[in-house]
């Protein structure tokens, strides 16, 4: 059921499997202040529904410009965590339409994110839809 939609993402909550799945749209048609506002939403509506699991679905268009290299990615996912911080969501699963070598990158963020014992959450990317779903039903 879609519990959320607007012109910047999509929220679809399964309440069989807990999974809370989030689309992200092409980034380059919004601004920051809207960008902020879009992860507010995300983490009330986790905060509301009691989430368990996110899945985040991005695609090539929806790189965010600002936050293209791996240093920019690392403080912005770690914004979005600490305001999951005191919620109930174990994991987030990330589908990513990068190219091998981004890919690495995102895998090594990854790991550090899950070695930060201040970090709850699990957190790990993959390429394809089957594969996170498999991990996030573990």
């Amino acid at each position: 059921m879609i519990l959320y939609q607007n012109s910047l993402m999509v929220l679809n909550y399964e309440p069989s499997s807990d999974i809370l799945t989030v689309e992200w749209p092409n980034a380059e048609l919004f601004l920051l202040p809207d960008l902020k506002q879009t992860f507010l939403t995300l983490i009330e509506t986790v905060r509301n529904y009691d989430i368990k699991q996110l899945l985040i679905k991005t695609t090539a268009e929806s790189v965010i410009p600002v936050l293209d290299n791996t240093k920019d990615n690392s403080i912005y996912i770690r914004q979005v965590l600490k305001g999951l911080r005191g919620t109930r969501l174990q994991k987030i699963a990330r589908i990513l339409a990068f190219e091998i070598e981004q890919d690495k990158e995102e895998q090594k963020l990854s790991a550090e994110i899950n070695a930060d014992a201040t970090i709850t959450i699990q957190y790990r990317t993959f390429l394809e839809n089957e594969m996170a779903m498999a991990w996030l039903l573990e």
